[in-house]
């Protein structure tokens, strides 16, 4: 059988299986069984599968049809113009936290060029894969990013992924990874720790895309999200502000005056965080819509600049 033959095939199965894209994600899957790019593989439908081959790809269409996510059988996801490994155990990247760290970074660059030399500290609260951890440190050079997480299956794939990663970071950038619960009474003393060997008192910008979807409404998300993502990483509560709740109040007491909390938020979630920053003295700015349009990032500043 050739590639073209076996992709029309798991196109009309990825179909059935109510799969998003089935063409793009066959062919995509395509691409892992034969070792080549997804350019190569659309242009030479003749190309010749072995038995083997065969059987590869129609257990990883097997796979993607139980819902399981590509990125999972992929074991990587794009995130930034960067790679990175994911899997069981972890939130792959999405698209709309890179709006996340796009507003962290022209904010950094912005007070880069008003006090030129001084390094930032930047503290990532969940960091799952390390990407936002990596997008700033690749965005942005002389900040030191401290970035957490309270699973040790997320730290093990941050890990490695800022391992590979760190030699394409801004000069004198780097990040520091640390297993930590934001919601424990130790959290801060964590993080103050940390900023003791840094020699610094302050952070100047908190990021965070924390657990948003209320815990009722997780049982209804598309499977690849609800049978497959750590539950951990999705579940914010009976109303989905449970995190962003103890971050409001814990930012505040890290931050320098003047800082920045950036947030992600769900969709018609905006307002309510809004309203959360503002009870806890922070100026709320214009809020960042993802690449679909949603209200996707809430950001404040603290008392003391803005």
């Amino acid at each position: 059988m050739t590639a073209g033959q076996a992709i029309q095939q798991a196109l009309h199965k990825l179909r059935e299986y109510g799969i998003g894209s089935p063409l793009t994600e066959a062919a995509l899957l395509m691409c892992r069984v034969i070792q080549r790019d997804r350019s190569f593989v659309l242009a030479h439908p003749e190309f010749p599968l072995s038995p083997k081959d065969m059987k590869t790809f129609e257990s990883l269409v097997e796979r993607r049809c139980t819902g399981e996510p590509y990125s999972y059988i992929a074991g990587s996801r794009e995130f930034l113009g960067m790679e990175f490994k994911t899997g069981p155990g972890v939130l792959s990247p999405r698209p709309e936290t890179e709006r996340l760290v796009e507003t962290a970074i022209d904010w950094i660059r912005s007070l880069q060029t008003q006090y030129p030399g001084k390094v930032m500290r930047v503290l990532d609260l969940g960091t799952g894969t390390g990407c936002i951890a990596a997008g700033m440190a690749a965005g942005c050079r002389d900040i030191r990013v401290l970035a957490c997480d309270v699973s040790p299956d997320a730290l093990a794939y941050a890990r490695r992924n800022i391992q590979k990663l760190a030699p394409g970071f801004m000069p004198g950038s780097r990040v520091e990874l640390i297993q930590a619960d934001m919601t424990a009474k130790n959290f801060e003393s964590a993080v103050r720790s940390w900023l003791r060997r840094e020699q610094a008192g302050e952070i100047c910008v908190v990021l965070s895309n924390p657990p948003y979807i209320p815990s009722g409404e997780i049982g209804g998300l598309s499977p690849e999200v609800s049978r497959f993502e750590p539950r951990l990483a999705l579940d914010g509560g009976e109303d989905g502000l449970l995190f962003y709740r103890v971050i409001a109040v814990k930012a505040a007491r890290l931050l320098e005056p003047g800082g920045l909390l950036v947030l992600e938020v769900g969709a018609g979630q905006c307002e309510a965080v809004g309203v959360l920053l503002e009870q806890a003295g922070y100026k709320v700015q214009a809020p960042v819509c993802d690449y679909a349009g949603i209200r996707r990032v809430v950001t404040g500043v603290t008392a003391g600049h803005g």
